[in-house]
């Protein structure tokens, strides 16, 4: 996650936060999670949870007074995302933050970087019953003829629009912005230096392992 971890809210005794994976530490907290939910609580086999599409995505993670406590998975098709593989551990799908919790806060935070990235449709799986009533909080619906079968579920897939805010990303955001860091466009990346910093003068050529 990004070192700031943003978007930390407390319930006065815990603290929530939420952001998008950009280590290899913070990855294996995620991946930690869903094998515990997924293949250790739930049973599914191994294969059908880390099914090769982990290193294509985005993840979100939420950690409790920094425990890993949550996660989530977004990939990227033509004008939609979908969000998927969400898992919260046991101990902390009670705990509210204010008036969210766990899965909300980490489904939310993955929508509005979607939104941040330009995205504005988003897709997603869910079981049927309960569930899909929690993804309507997040404005997706059940999509006509949406309904699947996975072994041993019955599934719904959803959409929904969402808007975008003012500072969208886009081919005018900016060459250096659009270079950094995933989830911290607005934070100096490591290419926002001056030209003397790299041993180059402005205007000279960068050595090709300098060019972004």
């Amino acid at each position: 996650m990004n070192s700031e971890r943003p978007n930390g809210q407390h319930d006065g005794n815990h603290v929530i936060s939420v952001g998008v994976v950009c280590g290899h530490d913070d990855f294996q907290k995620a991946m930690a999670i869903r094998a515990a939910v997924y293949v250790g609580e739930q049973g599914r086999p191994y294969g059908h949870e880390f099914d090769g599409n982990d290193h294509h995505a985005s993840h979100v993670l939420a950690t409790v007074n920094g425990e890993p406590a949550g996660t989530c998975r977004i990939r990227y098709f033509g004008d939609f995302a979908k969000v998927e593989r969400l898992a919260v551990l046991p101990r902390f799908r009670n705990q509210r933050f204010g008036a969210r919790g766990v899965a909300y806060a980490a489904a939310k935070h993955a929508f509005d970087f979607c939104a941040r990235k330009g995205i504005r449709q988003i897709y997603g799986h869910s079981l049927k019953g309960p569930l899909v009533k929690f993804w309507g909080r997040l404005g997706l619906k059940p999509m006509e003829n949406g309904e699947f079968d996975i072994p041993g579920y019955r599934c719904v897939a959803v959409l929904g629009t969402q808007s975008l805010p003012e500072d969208a990303l886009s081919l005018h955001s900016g060459h250096l912005v659009l270079v950094r860091r995933e989830g911290a466009w607005d934070d100096a990346g490591v290419l926002d230096i001056a030209p003397d910093a790299l041993g180059t003068t402005a205007g000279e050529p960068a050595p090709l392992d300098l060019v972004a």
